[in-house]
């Protein structure tokens, strides 16, 4: 269900990752790369959201989310709307999530 619902997101501009491997820098630093790509070819970089494979225990996970700072500078919206895009998102498509609609707290999904 996840990757449904990052397929939703990716078509409204976020870079999304799913069970990403390392650390949580090194992820964003990854799709600090590709948001770069993105901006320089012209296509729409609204944020990002992500997780880490290292994270998952018992189907539960803590989704990372935001603007993306670039060399380019700040790409993307702010980031409760990015964390608001990304719980319609999860629900839409049928994950169970919870956010507490502060940006510097993660949302948890479980998926069953």
């Amino acid at each position: 269900m996840i990757q449904k619902a990052f397929a939703v997101l990716y078509n409204q501009g976020l870079i999304c990752r799913a069970g990403m491997k390392g650390t949580k820098e090194q992820a964003t630093d990854a799709l600090v790369s590709r948001a770069v790509e993105r901006k320089q070819a012209g296509e729409p970089v609204a944020g990002m959201a992500f997780f880490l494979a290292d994270d998952v225990k018992d189907g539960a996970y803590p989704i990372h989310f935001g603007a993306i700072d670039t060399p380019l500078g700040k790409l993307g919206h702010s980031t409760d709307r990015v964390g608001r895009s990304v719980v319609k998102a999860l629900k839409q498509t049928g994950c169970w999530c919870e956010w507490d609609g502060d940006p510097q707290h993660v949302i948890l999904v479980k998926e069953n």
